[in-house]
C-alpha cells in the first residue's frame, strides 16, 4: 500500500518544496495578515529623481532622441514619481506608437501622454 502521508503533513512537504518570489512598490496595500506568512522580505525603495533621470537615459533608445532636446526630455521625465517597472511600462506605451513612423522621434508630448495614462492606472492625475 505504500507510505500514507497525513493531508496535513502533505501541505507542509509542498509549502518547503517550493520557493515563492513576489514583488511590489507598494507594500502598503498588502494585507497584514497575508505579510505575516512572508518568511523574508527585502525592501526596494522607489527611485528618486537621480536615479530615474538614470533609468530613462538607458531604457530610451538613442534613435528616439535628437542632439537638441533629448537631455531636456530626459530631465523632464525623470520630475515623475514612477517605478522601474512603469517606466517600462510608458517606454513599450511610446514603442508602440512610434513603430509606425519612418524616422521615430521621442516628442515631449508622446511621452507626457504615456506617462500620463500610466499615472492613471495608479490613480494620479497630471494636468494635459
Amino acid at each position: 500500500h505504500g507510505l500514507r502521508v497525513p493531508l496535513r503533513r502533505q501541505r507542509q512537504m509542498v509549502i518547503r518544496d517550493r520557493i515563492v518570489i513576489r514583488a511590489t512598490n507598494l507594500k502598503e496595500n498588502i494585507d497584514d495578515a497575508f505579510f505575516r506568512r512572508f518568511q523574508s522580505t527585502l525592501y526596494f525603495p522607489m527611485p528618486d529623481e537621480r536615479l530615474r533621470y538614470l533609468l530613462w537615459k538607458n531604457m530610451i533608445p538613442t534613435a528616439w532622441l535628437d542632439d537638441e532636446n533629448g537631455e531636456e526630455l530626459l530631465q523632464k521625465a525623470s520630475g515623475y514619481s514612477l517605478s522601474g517597472g512603469s517606466m517600462v511600462n510608458v517606454i513599450q506605451t511610446c514603442a508602440i506608437k512610434l513603430y509606425t513612423q519612418e524616422k521615430p522621434e521621442l516628442t515631449a508630448e508622446l511621452l507626457k501622454e504615456a506617462i500620463r495614462k500610466e499615472l492613471a492606472k495608479e490613480g494620479k492625475i497630471i494636468e494635459k
